[in-house]
């Protein structure tokens, strides 16, 4: 078994992946689907997040023991990166407010107040935004892309891991997301790859640093969800500029690292 995922070992955490974020939002899946007479709260959807972070997990430790386990954890705590890194990683707070004051300008959409939304929400907003932060960011960017960028540039590396990033999601349109049409699909995909492109960047330039595309992606979650509450021009504007800042990535770094510095890997022989 140990050699049979060792030689598999993207393929085993994309498998345990989907399988754990699956069954952590399926009584949630079937609710709404009608199957069970019970309701389920969507409170329970940030145990989707466990999915990715718990794979990685499984799989350091089926490969290594419990040295892998240790290795794979203290990468995701190094926080030895630059401030400019870390103020680009929260990037999405810093134009918020600007992109919220510039849009009503052109919009006659005034937007709702953040007033009339109940601390509960707050809170389960915040909950679920940090969940899926930490708990994708630590699986996809912490564990599957420097061991993808050991085998092709970071490019190729960011788009395959986007493709099945996107395809995880699947369960979460069943009870969360909607989109009317393959245009909204497509963009999805685009917006997902725009952020991956980002976020890479941020990895590699950081030497591997986890943390950084954990606080970008939880940051951003945060403000997407007040913006489509409230003004969801603005979340619009916001992921229009991040597609931007995806391509000046491309051009200016280009494919090979996203990055000044070569791409972040890990020794696949040793895993």
């Amino acid at each position: 078994m140990k050699s049979l995922i060792q030689k598999n070992t993207l393929v085993t955490y994309y498998l345990l992946a989907v399988i754990i974020t699956t069954i952590a939002v399926l009584p949630i899946i079937l609710s709404e689907q009608g199957s069970i007479a019970q309701d389920v709260s969507q409170e329970w959807h940030p145990l989707g997040a466990l999915g990715p972070i718990l794979a990685a997990c499984l799989v350091a430790y089926f490969v290594r023991g419990k040295s892998g386990l240790s290795d794979y954890i203290k990468s995701l705590q190094d926080t030895k990166f630059s401030l400019k890194l870390l103020l680009f990683s929260i990037s999405t707070l810093l134009v918020y407010p600007i992109i919220a004051v510039a849009v009503p300008l052109f919009s006659n959409n005034t937007g709702q107040s953040l007033a009339q939304f109940s601390p509960a929400w707050w809170i389960s907003m915040l909950v679920a935004s940090a969940a899926y932060g930490i708990g994708e960011e630590a699986g996809w960017r912490g564990f599957a892309l420097p061991r993808l960028q050991a085998r092709m540039n970071a490019w190729w590396s960011i788009f395959i891991l986007t493709v099945f990033h996107a395809l995880w999601h699947i369960p979460f349109f069943y009870y969360r997301l909607h989109f009317d049409g393959i245009g909204a699909t497509v963009g999805f995909f685009i917006g997902m790859l725009a952020g991956g492109i980002f976020m890479t960047y941020l990895y590699n330039e950081s030497g591997g640093k986890t943390l950084l595309p954990i606080l970008f992606h939880t940051t951003f979650n945060i403000v997407s969800q007040v913006s489509l509450a409230t003004q969801p021009e603005v979340a619009y504007a916001i992921s229009t500029v991040l597609m931007i800042v995806a391509v000046a990535v491309i051009i200016i770094f280009r494919p090979t690292n996203l990055a000044t510095r070569p791409r972040f890997s890990v020794d696949v022989s040793v895993q």
